[in-house]
């Protein structure tokens, strides 16, 4: 009898087992959909067709769900970012976006900042291509920006300088335009300008819930037709990056929606951005 019973539970357990797994592997495919190899071939054929080259491993086969989340725009008080940024005792102009001290001008249009120094005269001796990412976040952090989730990329520029991009990032994909690009040297931070935005305090807030990004093979195909590519020139795609915009800087926004994108970069150093929704 005992028996009996153990073996019945066993079965339970079991059947359990397997529709937990069964589950499992159901919800892998819901997240997720596939490019089979013919297709990613064919797109490679019709791109070399029209003098367009790209390595077959930059093509994802797999591609996630991703979803239109809300961000906050980072610029909130100008003139407590001036002092930030200038110190007191700053000159403003009349309408308000243009503060100046010292040879330093910090100016603001719609979600755009732009700040440049005419006579720094800081003394970072210790500057090097290694640790000037990281002085140009403290310096953001400074000025009140969030830049835990920041994504850095540094080049050497002329005169010692360095050429500093801070890339916003939620759930590890960039925020395309949500971007500072910087200077900085030994005599300090030369020019910064860019926007930023960061998802909601709370939580970040998605709308209309997770959908499977359009396929990038699609994408491609978009490419070869954008009227903004230069006419007649062959192009070798360097990278693909599935992200988000967030729209046009001319007016201040408070808060946007963030639309998933996909970014083409090619070898001239161009990025091309394509919606990436589900048509």
């Amino acid at each position: 009898m005992e028996w009996s019973k153990a073996k019945s539970w066993l079965i339970v357990l079991f059947l359990c087992i397997n529709l937990f797994l069964v589950a499992h592997v159901v919800n892998i495919h819901m997240q997720t959909a596939y490019i089979d190899e013919d297709t990613i071939a064919q797109t490679i054929e019709v791109l070399q067709k029209n003098a367009v080259t790209i390595d077959k491993n930059l093509i994802p086969a797999k591609i996630p769900k991703i979803s239109t989340l809300e961000v906050s725009n980072a610029l909130g008080d100008t003139g407590e970012l001036a002092n930030k940024v200038l110190g007191n005792q700053y000159t403003m102009s009349s309408s308000g976006k243009i503060f100046t001290k010292s040879g330093k001008r910090l100016s603001v249009s719609g979600d755009m900042i732009f700040y440049i120094n005419g006579n720094p005269k800081e003394i970072l001796s210790n500057l090097t291509e290694q640790n000037a990412a990281e002085t140009v976040k403290q310096r953001f952090e400074d000025y009140g920006f969030d830049m835990k989730n920041a994504l850095f990329s540094v080049t050497a520029g002329d005169e010692r300088a360095y050429q500093v991009l801070a890339e916003q990032t939620v759930n590890r994909r960039i925020v395309f335009d949500a971007a500072f690009k910087a200077a900085v040297s030994s005599n300090g931070l030369l020019s910064f300008e860019g926007s930023w935005f960061v998802p909601q305090e709370k939580k970040t807030v998605f709308n209309g819930g997770s959908k499977r990004a359009r396929l990038v093979t699609g994408v491609l195909i978009d490419f070869l037709s954008d009227p903004l590519r230069p006419k007649g020139t062959p192009a070798v795609i360097t990278g693909l990056s599935l992200g988000y915009l967030t729209g046009e800087k001319d007016t201040f926004h408070k808060s946007v929606m963030a639309v998933p994108t996909w970014r083409v970069t090619t070898d001239d150093g161009r990025s091309y951005y394509y919606d990436a929704r589900q048509q």
